[in-house]
């Protein structure tokens, strides 16, 4: 059996503000890794059930928003966020849970730099930058396309935007 690799240096200050650091320091990468990964499939699942982008969002999905934000954070979600009723449409969490994932993965870049951390915020930020119509637009969905390997075909953009997105999404999940 192999032997794991202690966590803890083993010069310890008196004070054992390295231990808590290094230990801090690994448990925020990891929290942030996993909120990278829930809003991924928040955010897969907000588009499966998205007919409009204006269609209200389900309070549970709106939920599951703050309870992974809170969390990523360390801290647990307020009561107040559990029971509150919330009003929000499919659009405006989809680009909130996008936005977390860019912030996140900012961090995890920073953080640790052999993953695939860029690629994923480099994914997402294409595809949110693809929607105009003008110049920087078609140069974002250019980027897009080059990052994932998916070009649209005869579908309607919003279609085709979606479905990318979702696909985009699992690939970096797996």
């Amino acid at each position: 059996m192999a032997k794991k690799k202690s966590v803890v240096p083993r010069t310890v200050s008196p004070s054992g503000a390295a231990v808590c650091t290094s230990i801090c320091a690994l448990d925020r990468t990891r929290r942030y890794e996993l909120a990278v990964e829930a809003f991924c499939q928040l955010s897969s699942e907000v588009l499966q059930r998205a007919i409009r982008k204006d269609d209200a969002a389900p309070a549970f999905l709106i939920q599951q928003y703050w309870s992974f934000s809170y969390g990523a954070w360390g801290e647990p979600a307020p009561e107040i966020v559990a029971s509150r009723p919330t009003r929000m449409n499919m659009g405006k969490l989809l680009w909130l849970c996008l936005t977390r994932v860019i912030e996140l993965t900012d961090d995890l870049v920073r953080r640790k730099q052999h993953g695939n951390w860029q690629l994923v915020r480099d994914v997402i930020i294409a595809w949110r930058d693809a929607w105009g119509d003008d110049e920087t637009a078609k140069y974002a969905q250019a980027r897009f396309s080059t990052l994932t390997g998916l070009s649209r075909g005869s579908e309607e953009r919003i279609t085709f935007m979606n479905a990318a997105l979702i696909k985009a999404l699992s690939e970096i999940q797996a």
